[in-house]
């Protein structure tokens, strides 16, 4: 495994646990503005999505390829 592919691994787990730790925390109260934990929320699924697709397309590789 290369190092690219470690860190969009890593890109993608952090972003998953982002979300856990958003949606735990506004179940526990913590944030208490629903229009908040939406906007967390979206941010997070939004990356996580960017970065699974630019896993699976291997756009980063490309990019770096093409220079």
């Amino acid at each position: 495994m290369t190092e690219l592919e470690q860190n969009r691994i890593f890109d993608i787990s952090y972003e998953m646990r982002g979300l856990a730790a958003t949606l735990v925390a506004a179940s526990r109260g913590d944030i208490q503005d629903p229009e908040r934990v939406i906007e967390f929320a979206a941010g997070q699924v939004d990356r996580l999505a960017g970065n699974l697709v630019d896993c699976i397309t291997d756009n980063d590789a490309k990019a770096t390829a093409q220079g």
